[in-house]
């Protein structure tokens, strides 16, 4: 087993190099966490306002249809068809609404995730529902509404 040894001139350029670059990770954090963060935020939460809204819209336009399917599959057990049926394209409606204009961000998220939990789970499941759960999941733990 050979050992190199590391002379005086290699370590302090070894530490000159560390002390250098600590301060990178810092300008990261304040670039992103502080200038960009905001502007994703909001298009995540503008792009997931889209998705439901047009989830609801769809909803309102073929109401035929979503009786249909409330009636044949109803997740809900206390609710008539018409009522989930109704209940369902109104939070889709309203809490897209909330999402698109940051207000509200929490109350709005955790009947989104309601729904698709109980789509995620009584229908069939795919995997963008699963990232449209840990948002509204994220935004229902932090968010600062």
């Amino acid at each position: 087993m050979r050992t190199q040894f590391v002379g005086p001139h290699k370590s302090s350029f070894l530490a000159k190099v560390a002390a250098a670059t600590r301060p990178i990770p810092k300008l990261w954090t304040s670039l992103f966490g502080g200038i960009a963060w905001p502007y994703i935020e909001l298009a995540i939460r503008l792009w997931i306002a889209k998705l439901f809204g047009f989830f609801g819209f769809m909803q309102m336009l073929h109401w035929e249809t979503t009786l249909a399917v409330a009636s044949e599959e109803n997740p809900i057990p206390f609710l008539t068809p018409n009522s989930a049926a109704f209940l369902s394209t109104a939070v889709y409606l309203v809490c897209a609404a909330l999402l698109a204009i940051g207000f509200m961000t929490r109350y709005a998220a955790l009947p989104l995730l309601l729904l698709s939990l109980i789509t995620q789970l009584r229908y069939t499941p795919f995997d963008t529902q699963l990232f449209w759960m840990a948002l509204a999941g994220q935004w229902l733990a932090s968010s600062s509404d």
